[in-house]
C-alpha cells in the first residue's frame, strides 16, 4: 500500500513540476521579447544548406555567415551557385558549394561522402530545396510526381540518415526543414506540393519523437512553415484571393534564424498561420473548407 502510494506521490509530483514549466513555457514564448532570450550560439557552427543558392536558402546563407557560420551550399542551378559563392566568399568565411541532383540518391550520398571529408562535420542541416506543381493531380504525370516526391521529402530522409549518426556521436546537432503553408492547410491547386510538404511536418515530428523514446539528447529540431513568399518556387504560382501577405524571402529568413538560435520546434510566418493552425483543431472541417477554398462547402 505504501508503496503504491510514494509511486502515485512521485507522478504527481512530476506532473505538477511539468505542468508548471508548461505554463512558464507558454509565458516565455509569447511574452518575453526576443532581445531578452536566451540564444544559442551559432559562432563556427558549420551549416548545410539545401537549395542554398536562391530563395529562403539564399537569404539564410547570408543571415548564418554574418552569425560567424561556416556555410556550404547544396544547388541544382549551377549560375545561381557561382553567384552566391562569389557573394559569400567576400565575408572572409569558410564557404563551400556542390551541385547536387537531390532526386538521386546515389548522388546525395556521394555529396554528403564529399562533404564530410571537404566540409567536416554538419552541425546545423537545414533541408531547405523544394519545387511545385501547378497542374492539376489528374493532369499530372508520375514521372513529374516523383520528381517532386524525391526532391520535397525523400531527400530530406536521405541526408538525415547520412548526417544525423554523427550529430548522435558528439552530442549535439540542429536538423532544419522547409514545409510549408501547404504543409498545414491542404492546398487544392497544389496537390502534390502540399503533400510532400504535410509529409515534411510529419517526418520531423516523428523523428524528433523517436530520438526521445530512445533516449537521445542533443539533437534539436526545427520545422519551417513559410506562408507565400516571393521565391523561385511561387513564380508560376497565382495564390488568388489572399488572406495571408506575400512576403520577402529576407524577412522569412530572419524568422528562421531567429527560430535557429532559441531551438524553436516550429518556425510559423507570417504570425497569422498560427491562428489558422488553431482554427484547423478547433473549428469544423467545412468550415475550414470553407475559409481555405472562398467557397461555402457543406461537408
Amino acid at each position: 500500500m505504501g508503496r503504491d502510494e510514494g509511486v502515485n506521490l512521485e507522478f504527481v509530483g512530476k506532473f505538477i513540476g511539468w505542468l508548471l514549466y508548461t505554463i512558464w513555457l507558454g509565458f516565455y514564448n509569447t511574452f518575453v521579447p526576443y532581445s531578452w532570450k536566451t540564444k544559442k550560439r551559432l559562432t563556427s557552427k558549420k551549416v548545410l544548406i539545401t537549395g542554398g543558392a536562391s530563395g529562403i536558402g539564399a537569404a539564410c546563407a547570408k543571415l548564418l555567415v554574418e552569425e560567424g557560420c561556416q556555410v556550404a551550399i547544396w544547388d541544382i542551378h549551377e549560375e545561381n551557385l557561382a553567384n552566391i559563392h562569389r557573394e559569400l566568399e567576400k565575408t572572409g568565411y569558410t564557404i563551400y558549394t556542390q551541385k547536387v541532383d537531390l532526386s538521386n540518391e546515389s548522388e546525395i550520398l556521394k555529396a554528403c561522402d564529399d562533404l564530410k571529408e571537404r566540409f567536416g562535420d554538419v552541425d546545423i542541416l537545414f533541408n531547405n530545396a523544394g519545387l511545385g506543381n501547378a497542374s492539376s493531380f489528374l493532369q499530372s504525370n508520375t514521372e513529374t510526381m516523383k520528381y517532386i516526391f524525391d526532391v520535397n521529402i525523400f531527400a530530406h530522409m536521405h541526408i538525415v540518415r547520412q548526417l544525423l549518426p554523427r550529430m548522435i556521436e558528439k552530442g549535439e546537432g540542429h536538423i532544419v526543414a522547409t514545409s510549408s503553408f501547404g504543409g498545414i492547410c491542404a492546398l487544392g491547386e497544389f496537390v502534390d506540393y502540399s503533400t510532400t510538404k504535410f509529409a515534411v511536418r510529419g517526418f520531423m515530428e516523428a523523428l524528433n519523437n523517436q530520438l526521445e523514446l530512445q533516449g537521445v539528447s542533443g539533437i534539436e529540431f526545427t520545422t519551417v512553415f513559410p506562408g507565400y513568399v516571393r521565391t523561385p518556387i511561387w513564380k508560376e504560382f497565382n495564390p488568388g484571393k489572399q488572406y495571408i501577405p506575400v512576403i520577402d524571402a529576407d524577412e522569412m529568413a530572419e524568422e528562421i534564424v531567429r527560430g535557429i538560435k532559441l531551438n524553436q520546434k516550429e518556425v510559423i510566418y507570417p504570425k497569422r498561420l498560427t491562428w489558422i493552425m488553431i482554427a484547423k483543431a478547433i473549428l469544423p472541417l467545412n468550415v475550414q473548407r470553407s475559409l481555405l477554398l472562398h467557397k461555402f462547402c457543406w461537408s
